[in-house]
């Protein structure tokens, strides 16, 4: 059988993946696949494999689909029988969606499966680390991204990976770096590693760098709710309340639904002692809500934002105007 050389990183086009979908998911809509910059991955087969499965989506397969998706993995290994060269790859790709399905003992043997088979092949140790770490051996999974960060010092998932870990072993200045380094490497990185890296920033009473942080992110992936919500909070809780408005009128602008971002720019006017300019605001969102279909008007959420925003209105002595014009 053949032996695998190399790193994650050892390889041709660019193709690191922090967000990722598996192969035969672009039809669906799976998002673009980021890269690292100035990463490589293998050639051929395995490049074109494993450049699709370096992160799974930050939500996760539901259990029935991944079982499909195993499946169809399976079909593939029977087939590469006779072409040892596919076989290590595609055990990672079986292994990484064991992880999700949180079948632990079937990820450890497809991981030995494609380590017998490409023993100087890293990426077998970074899907080790992250199995390590979904286990909550995180010694063990710090020293699986240590030795593949040994390999390659720019690898930026492995990067946010092990930052990942040091969170939960509590070593923040730690994971900061790394989160910022994972970050800067990769070029589309998941919203989820800039609000992660935040919030390590947060714990440590650094609002101002977490909003660099968070701000960072909304230049290299556009205002993405996850970022510039987080952003008008910290702003919010700063009292920054002009910067915090100039934020929520981008998420306003860009959201299909408006009264929520309706109710709480009238919070932050109220805030700011723009009391007409609130009472506008709040009385918008509930003609806002009054034009949504009856039975998402009575769910539960907007049954609760309707009696805040009444709330509010009675408190700055205006009964709620339900006929106000809402803005643009």
């Amino acid at each position: 059988m053949t032996a695998f050389r190399g790193s994650i990183s050892d390889a041709t086009p660019k193709q690191h993946v922090l967000a990722s979908a598996l192969p035969g998911t672009e039809k669906r809509g799976r998002p673009k696949l980021p890269h690292s910059r100035g990463q490589n991955w293998f050639g051929g087969v395995i490049g074109g494999i494993l450049g699709l499965i370096i992160f799974s989506p930050a939500a996760g397969w539901a259990h029935g689909e991944l079982l499909i998706r195993i499946d169809e993995v399976t079909q593939r290994i029977v087939a590469a029988t006779n072409t040892p060269e596919r076989l290590a790859p595609l055990y990672v790709e079986r292994g990484d969606l064991y992880r999700e399905d949180e079948n632990w003992e079937e990820a450890e043997a497809d991981f030995n499966r494609a380590a017998a088979l490409a023993p100087h092949w890293t990426a077998v140790d970074f899907f080790r680390g992250k199995l390590r770490a979904a286990t909550d051996q995180l010694e063990a999974a710090r020293a699986l991204f240590d030795k593949v960060l040994a390999r390659d010092a720019n690898d930026g998932a492995a990067r946010v990976e092990r930052a990942r870990v040091l969170v939960r072993l509590k070593e923040l200045p730690l994971a900061e770096a790394d989160f910022q380094r994972g970050a800067t490497l990769l070029a589309e990185p998941e919203p989820e590693v800039f609000v992660e890296w935040a919030q390590v920033l947060i714990t440590e009473g650094r609002t101002n760098d977490a909003l660099r942080a968070l701000d960072m992110g909304i230049q290299k992936l556009g205002v993405l709710p996850p970022l510039q919500t987080l952003a008008l909070d910290l702003e919010v809780g700063r009292r920054n309340y002009p910067q915090a408005l100039k934020r929520l009128e981008t998420l306003h602008a860009r959201a299909m639904r408006k009264e929520g971002w309706q109710a709480r720019r009238g919070d932050i006017l109220r805030a700011m002692g723009r009391d007409a300019e609130a009472k506008t605001s709040y009385a918008a969102a509930l003609v806002t809500i009054k034009a949504l279909p009856p039975r998402i008007q009575q769910g539960p959420a907007m049954t609760d934002l309707r009696a805040r925003v009444q709330a509010a209105l009675a408190e700055l002595g205006e009964p709620p105007a339900h006929n106000a014009p809402a803005p643009p």
